[in-house]
């Protein structure tokens, strides 16, 4: 990324800026964040004017500043990755983490302001836009975060306005909740001030000034390809896997933050129940499971969805239960532990991990489902933990491996995978000393049908045509299409000159075999070229070229047959 900070100029640039587009669900999302990030840190500003200390009032101030900064920071990187750009971007981690800071300091700014029981005017209109300032400074300061080969240049008028929608909002917002608290205030805990439509409002316009401002500035952002490209610098890669860090880091900070309340005797007795009671109500809304140990290492809390997950622990879910006992339990309901260890190894080998600070781990569970765990240790000696079903994570891995290697219309192999299983085949007959076959199939008259059906019925005949080859060969042999009406086979060793023979023939008699489609009935032949290994040729690459040869030999002596390279060597063909 070059010229972080330039305007448009679009004489200095050659073709068209890159595109990008939104996913809106992602968009919503973002939005999302940024109100429940207001109205939580209006909540605190009502807390802040409860509490008697100063010393108190200073915790929940830094608490609230961190609540709210922390929502613009996600909204922005949740917005970012809501814009979808034509090429892959990564972030410069320090940055990114430095970006945070202005977006912190803006709200301890603006609860500063509207913890006031009744700000002057001229103190909420300063206020408003220096918190919109620190909210542009952390949005750009994001952006100078992305590591990709191009030049990222911005519209003046677009730039400006961004900046300005934020500040009239973010002083709307103020004023909103000014007017909201000018009589009266709820001194009740985080989550409890009653829901009025001013408050809401005061929220909302919040949450617009952030939202205004981010996607505002990504319509004045142009990305134009840079001149002279380089490597970008290696970052925090944008990909699914932030769909799986983003949301265990922020139960992370749920559970610090809880265990952190949790433990300070800040209030009453009755005031620390009533903390406990709403934290726990949070805990039990986290989509991931949840479990805290206490510093003597026993369990401490859980909620619903990590007992979901474990109900087949029966007691060892029950408070008090030491963390090794609760790991012991876990081990040994699982079917196969990693790398085959004994459920003793396990526990030992988890202890030592999070002894050093934390662990994190990907396990399959007795369901079948796969879990990411992630522990860290408190300052204290206890345990917080976060298990995400990442099941569905895994099967869209599966799905895109899948599809980077078999061909989408048969199903079969592609030319990527079957060369893999085609090397694997030459070294197996090389260490067993034996042999292996190489077939190249080209369908006779498909051409004709697919030009006179149409290509529906052109991929109905290939996908049969998959099936038989398929199904005339063994489990160790692989088929594959190479593209059109091209396919090969591997007949993986122990293969004999007649057994290949005897395969290429029954696949043969079996594509040619009338294909029923629903109105019609077609029939296509086949033309084979076979190379064996090691006699034909002793690398892959040669293999197919004879297998090829021979097979076009069979075309051009009426199709419909099968010839071996060796034969046309014979007949001095080559």
């Amino acid at each position: 990324m070059s010229n972080f900070f330039e305007f448009v100029n679009q004489d200095e640039y050659f073709g068209e800026p890159m595109r990008g587009h939104y996913d809106f669900f992602l968009v919503g999302f973002s939005v999302l964040i940024a109100w429940l990030g207001a109205y939580g840190a209006f909540a605190f500003s009502e807390r802040i004017r409860a509490t008697g200390p100063i010393r108190y009032k200073a915790v929940w101030l830094v608490l609230g500043a961190i609540a709210l900064g922390g929502s613009v920071w996600a909204m922005h990187f949740s917005g970012m990755l809501a814009f979808k750009l034509p090429f892959t971007v990564d972030y410069d981690v320090y940055v990114t983490l430095i970006s945070m800071a202005p977006a912190v300091l803006a709200a301890g700014l603006m609860l500063f302001i509207v913890s006031e029981s009744d700000p002057a005017r001229w103190r909420i209109w300063a206020g408003g836009a220096l918190v919109a300032i620190g909210i542009a400074v952390m949005h750009y300061t994001g952006m100078a975060a992305m590591r990709a080969n191009l030049v990222m240049v911005y519209d003046p008028v677009l730039f400006a306005m961004s900046i300005a929608l934020a500040i009239v909002l973010a002083i709307a917002a103020l004023v909103a909740w000014s007017r909201a608290n000018a009589d009266t205030f709820n001194a009740s805990i985080v989550g409890t001030m009653a829901l009025d439509w001013k408050k809401i409002a005061a929220a909302t316009y919040m949450a617009l000034a952030v939202s205004a401002m981010h996607y505002t500035a990504i319509e004045a952002t142009y990305f134009f390809p840079a001149p002279d490209a380089v490597a970008a610098v290696a970052g925090l890669r944008s990909d699914n896997l932030v769909y799986l860090v983003l949301p265990t880091t922020a139960a992370i900070i749920v559970a610090l933050y809880a265990a952190t309340l949790i433990g300070k005797q800040l209030e009453t007795g009755a005031e620390v129940a009533k903390a406990r009671s709403a934290l726990m109500d949070a805990i039990e809304t986290i989509s991931d499971g949840f479990v805290i140990f206490d510093d003597d290492g026993r369990l401490s809390t859980t909620n619903s969805v990590f007992r979901e997950m474990n109900k087949g622990m029966g007691d060892a879910l029950l408070p008090g239960t030491p963390y090794e006992r609760f790991l012991r339990a876990w081990a040994g309901l699982q079917d196969a532990l990693p790398d085959d260890v004994s459920a003793e190894d396990f526990v030992q080998f988890q202890m030592r991990k999070l002894s050093c600070y934390g662990a994190s781990d990907e396990e399959r569970n007795n369901k079948g489902r796969w879990l990411h765990v992630k522990e860290r240790k408190r300052g204290g000696g206890g345990i917080v933990a976060v298990w995400s079903d990442i099941t569905p994570f895994k099967e869209v891995q599966a799905t895109l491996k899948n599809l980077a290697h078999h061909d989408q219309l048969t199903g079969l192999p592609n030319r990527l995978l079957f060369e893999d299983r085609l090397e694997r085949a030459i070294a197996l007959a090389k260490r067993l000393n034996g042999e292996t076959a190489f077939l190249y199939l080209d369908l006779d008259g498909f051409k004709k049908i697919n030009d006179n059906l149409g290509h529906g019925v052109g991929d109905l005949i290939l996908e049969e045509v998959a099936r038989r080859l398929k199904s005339n060969l063994r489990e160790t042999d692989t088929a594959a299409r190479l593209g059109g009406d091209e396919f090969v086979a591997v007949l993986a060793p122990p293969v004999t000159r007649q057994s290949a023979e005897i395969a290429a023939y029954r696949i043969l008699h079996s594509i040619s075999e009338p294909i029923r489609l629903a109105d019609d009935i077609c029939s296509v032949g086949v033309s084979i070229g076979i190379s064996i290994y090691p006699s034909d040729a002793d690398n892959a690459g040669t293999l197919n070229r004879h297998a090829d040869a021979a097979m076009y030999a069979v075309k051009a002596n009426g199709r419909g047959g099968i010839l071996f390279h060796d034969s046309l060597k014979r007949s001095g063909a080559t």
